[in-house]
């Protein structure tokens, strides 16, 4: 429904998607993200990403509808 604004991924999550073969669904979700008008930003690793992994990796910004 286009409801994510902006998806953030950490290069820590994609590398470890790549490792437990799961690239193809994450790489799925930011290009439904994109499709649907939303931004992915690709963020890296450093402290201040560690509460972003500390959610596994990836966190979404939502649209507010009024």
């Amino acid at each position: 429904m286009g409801a994510v604004k902006t998806l953030i991924v950490t290069e820590s999550f994609l590398s470890d998607a790549k490792d437990d073969n799961r690239f193809e669904k994450a790489e799925s979700v930011m290009q439904t993200v994109e499709q649907r008008g939303g931004e992915v930003t690709i963020v890296s690793t450093d402290d201040a990403t560690e509460r972003i992994d500390g959610l596994g990796g990836i966190a979404g910004v939502l649209r507010w509808k009024s």
